[in-house]
């Protein structure tokens, strides 16, 4: 099916760019060519794993800006109508996966019943009986049309960010929240199924507030979903936080380095003497840590047996 949906696309996208030419009438051949073609499209039988697999809601998004009136709203009409079949099946398929639970968590509370009765049977013939814990069933489907629903609405949120820039503003117009997010999703599913950390790790810098740039980049396909499973948490973060990470690894590096020298930086001095090893090899420095008025605290260290003290 996904063949002839593509031919069919493929055949109204030929007969539009012949169409989009200044010399054909908007009543020429080639435009109802287009138009014929285009209802062939609109009629096709069409499902949400459809949709995702051939990716033609977004490759016929362009015609939606055709020279030609009719096309263009033609064009329009079935996107519009894709959209809310997809958002229709969407929470049809919700509805039933919580009818589903509903049904499972019934038959697991009669399962759980038969069992505690087996398991008093049991208690009363042997008092030792060991009794294993029953673990809970997830339920997958239900878990991934929350993600998918936790993803559209953090890509919906880029239009608004976008701001009033012309060029970005049509970008993100033509880009469909809600088949990225499906496509995200289906690249979780494949490959970071079991990896939950790493799946609220990008649930979470997706939503977050002051990271709009990775939002924009996954909506606009600058980075793919196979990607985005690769992503460490660094590279996921808003320019921001990796500023602020990239100074604490240059300072770290900074204190590694120099960490072995501070000793040959203060003072050295045989004035005082070491209690632990009776060595008067040490350096000193001093510090205010009180009011101005009051002296200074020296602090000592040993540079025999690295003892330190203090005293004022």
């Amino acid at each position: 099916m996904g063949k002839d949906l593509l031919d069919l696309f493929c055949k109204a996208k030929k007969a539009a760019d012949i169409a989009a030419a200044k010399e054909v009438p908007g009543n020429g051949a080639e435009v109802s060519r287009c138009i014929d073609a285009l209802n062939q499209l609109g009629c096709f039988p069409i499902t949400n794993d459809l949709l995702v697999s051939t990716m033609v809601a977004k490759k016929l998004r362009p015609l939606t800006k055709h020279p030609k009136e009719s096309i263009r709203t033609l064009a329009s009409e079935i996107i519009r109508t894709w959209k809310a079949h997809f958002i229709e099946e969407l929470n049809n398929g919700k509805k039933d996966c919580l009818n589903l639970r509903k049904s499972n968590m019934k038959e697991t509370t009669n399962k759980a019943v038969d069992v505690h009765r087996k398991i008093i049977i049991k208690l009363k013939i042997n008092r030792n009986a060991n009794v294993s814990s029953m673990s809970p069933v997830m339920n997958m489907e239900a878990c991934r049309i929350k993600i998918r629903e936790h993803l559209v609405s953090a890509l919906l949120r880029v239009a608004t960010e976008a701001g009033q820039e012309s060029d970005l503003k049509h970008k993100v117009e033509d880009c469909d929240p809600v088949e990225v997010s499906a496509a995200v999703e289906t690249a979780m599913l494949d490959k970071i199924k079991d990896e939950k950390k790493k799946i609220r790790s990008i649930l979470f810098n997706l939503s977050d507030p002051k990271n709009p740039d990775l939002r924009r980049k996954v909506l606009l396909g600058e980075v793919k979903p196979e990607r985005l499973m690769t992503m460490s948490n660094t590279e996921m973060a808003s320019e921001e936080l990796q500023l602020w990470i990239k100074r604490m690894e240059e300072r770290a590096m900074e204190k590694a380095q120099t960490g072995k020298s501070e000793a040959k930086e203060k003072a050295t001095t045989d004035q005082f003497k070491c209690g632990r090893c009776g060595e008067r090899k040490t350096v000193y420095h001093q510090m205010q840590t009180r009011s101005a008025d009051e002296p200074m605290t020296t602090y000592v260290t040993c540079m025999n047996c690295n003892h330190h003290w203090k005293f004022c």
